[in-house]
């Protein structure tokens, strides 16, 4: 699994992964073999960035949990909202 964390963002196992409160599993099921691919390669991309504390989407250096699906699914029109004059998203935003 790849996420990001407070050191960054990492691959971990799924057994660490799931070491959570809650989860929800959205798949989309129309993927070509070439989008599923580029977004493998735009989640790959991520790994090793440093952690987002300011929660800004407009960053492409730092990133946060949420951002992930963000930036790997970049053709959707994610919702996000101006907080503390940056653009964020959040967990509910993804959901």
């Amino acid at each position: 699994i790849v996420e990001a964390l407070r050191p960054g963002v990492q691959i971990n196992t799924l057994g660490h992964f799931l070491d959570i409160d809650d989860l929800a599993v959205i798949r989309p099921n129309d993927l070509s073999p070439e989008q599923v691919r580029e977004y493998l390669i735009r989640t790959f991309q991520q790994i090793g960035k440093k952690y987002d504390f300011n929660f800004d989407v407009e960053t492409n250096n730092l990133i946060v949990c949420s951002e992930i699906a963000y930036v790997v699914f970049h053709h959707i029109n994610w919702p996000t909202d101006k907080v503390m004059g940056r653009s964020t998203i959040s967990p509910d935003h993804v959901a």
